[in-house]
């Protein structure tokens, strides 16, 4: 049986006020960060479909990456081990924007975007995170049923759009 993931708990502040494991935050409710990540290859963004096997959302549209900062681990840190676990890229990755999101209880949230490179990225998804994936422009991905789409992604992709 694996380790269970350690997360650092914050307040409103985004400061650290204790510790606990992932599965026991979503229990008691409490905040913690997050973080994402947006490949983009031109105007085109890579969106993966959840793998049907994750507990939390799964066969739902997401961003690129993403997932939980590990206690005592910076949020660049945290996007760059994600991209890596779940879609097989490294980085750079350059921060967008730092926010709190509340869907079910407040989260700490650091975006992240990555610029895709046609000759040293290779995607390689990891089947027990993420079941495919593909680049589409915005306008596509706005077609896309919005009642698949993980809570944050919307929020991340209009931070994102204005980039372009």
């Amino acid at each position: 049986m694996s380790k269970e993931e350690i997360i650092d708990v914050i307040n409103e502040q985004n400061i650290v006020i204790g510790q606990m494991t992932k599965r026991d935050s979503y229990k008691q409710r409490v905040s913690h960060r997050i973080v994402h990540v947006i490949v983009f290859d031109g105007e085109k963004l890579y969106i993966p479909k959840r793998s049907l096997k994750v507990g939390y959302l799964p066969g739902y549209f997401c961003t690129s990456a993403g997932g939980h900062v590990q206690a005592g681990e910076s949020s660049e840190v945290a996007a760059l081990r994600e991209l890596e676990e779940e879609i097989g890229l490294g980085g750079p990755v350059h921060h967008v924007e730092d926010f709190f999101f509340n869907h079910e209880f407040k989260v700490h949230v650091s975006l992240y975007i990555k610029q895709f490179n046609h000759e040293t990225d290779f995607i390689i998804l990891d089947p027990s995170e993420v079941d495919s994936g593909y680049f589409y422009t915005l306008q596509q991905i706005y077609e896309l049923d919005k009642s698949q789409f993980h809570p944050q992604l919307f929020h991340c992709l209009k931070k994102v759009e204005k980039l372009f």
